[in-house]
C-alpha cells in the first residue's frame, strides 16, 4: 500500500485538502469543503427585525439582541463538518501523517471535534490561513519538511 500524507488548509470559510506521496513535496488537490455562509454579514442572516420587550412600569420598550451572532453557529457547524470528514478518513486508514494549515480562529473551534486518531497523526501544524499561499510559501511554514 503506498504511503500517503494530506496537507489540511482551512478557514472558518473553506477547507482545502491535497494528498502528497510520504516521499515528496507535490501537492495534488483531493477535496474542498466551502461554506458560503459564512461569507454573509449578520444582517443578511438576521432578516427580521429584533423582537421588542415592554417595560412592566410606564410605556417603555427595548429592543432584544441577538446574543449568538449566526456567523458563530454557521462556523461551529462548518467545524463539524470538517472533523467528521477528517474523523472518517483517518478511521479508515487513509493517511499515515497529517499537516495542518488552519487559521488560528477556526482551529479554536475545530480541535474539540477531533477524534484522537486524528490528533495522533498530526506531523506538524501552523495556525495561520494559509488558503491563498503558493506552494513554496505553504512549507515554508513547516520546518519538519525538509526538501
Amino acid at each position: 500500500m503506498k504511503k500517503e500524507s494530506w496537507l489540511v488548509m482551512a478557514n472558518s470559510g473553506i477547507m482545502k485538502l491535497f494528498r502528497f506521496p510520504n516521499d515528496s513535496r507535490k501537492l495534488t488537490v483531493a477535496e474542498v469543503l466551502s461554506n458560503p455562509e459564512q461569507r454573509l454579514r449578520n444582517h443578511e442572516v438576521n432578516s427580521d427585525k429584533e423582537g421588542r420587550s415592554f417595560n412592566r412600569v410606564g410605556s417603555k420598550s427595548s429592543a432584544y439582541e441577538h446574543h449568538i451572532q449566526h456567523k458563530e453557529i454557521h462556523q461551529e457547524a462548518f467545524a463539524k463538518q470538517v472533523a467528521h470528514f477528517l474523523n472518517e478518513a483517518a478511521r479508515e486508514k487513509k493517511f499515515d501523517r497529517l499537516y495542518l494549515a488552519i487559521s488560528k480562529e477556526f482551529f479554536g473551534v475545530l480541535k474539540g471535534h477531533l477524534h484522537r486518531d486524528v490528533v495522533e497523526k498530526i506531523a506538524d501544524q501552523t495556525h495561520k490561513d494559509l488558503i491563498h499561499e503558493t506552494v513554496d510559501g505553504i512549507w515554508s511554514h513547516f520546518p519538519s519538511m525538509k526538501k
